[in-house]
């Protein structure tokens, strides 16, 4: 088995990881979406809001570099499907990276 596929596994378990702990913690990706009850549950605990969002930031960093892992490991197979699925995945990890980010912007 080549590294690519190996470094590949490990970066899907690790976003699996990342994102059981953070329903754990109570703030994953999918969660209550009454902004009520949200800010009542950060305010409870802000540490465990600021660990899950630090986690949730590294998880779509993660799924960046598995797409290009993934491109790497498959490549030979289809480029042009190789190119388009690198696509669409990094476009998906910028989207949810910059949809937290500007959640987690607290300096105004």
């Amino acid at each position: 088995m080549s590294l690519e596929l190996q470094l590949s596994g490990l970066l899907f378990l690790l976003i699996i990881i990342v994102l059981i702990i953070c329903d754990i913690l109570g703030h994953g990706t999918i969660s209550d979406t009454d902004s009520e009850v949200k800010l009542r549950k950060i305010n409870e605990d802000p540490n465990k809001f600021t660990i899950s969002f630090v986690l949730l930031i590294m998880e779509h960093f993660t799924i960046i570099v598995l797409a290009i892992m993934l491109f790497i490991a498959f490549n030979h197979l289809n480029l042009l499907l190789g190119i388009i699925w690198f696509v669409f995945r990094v476009s998906e990890g910028v989207f949810k990276f910059t949809a937290k980010k500007t959640i987690g912007d607290f300096s105004s």
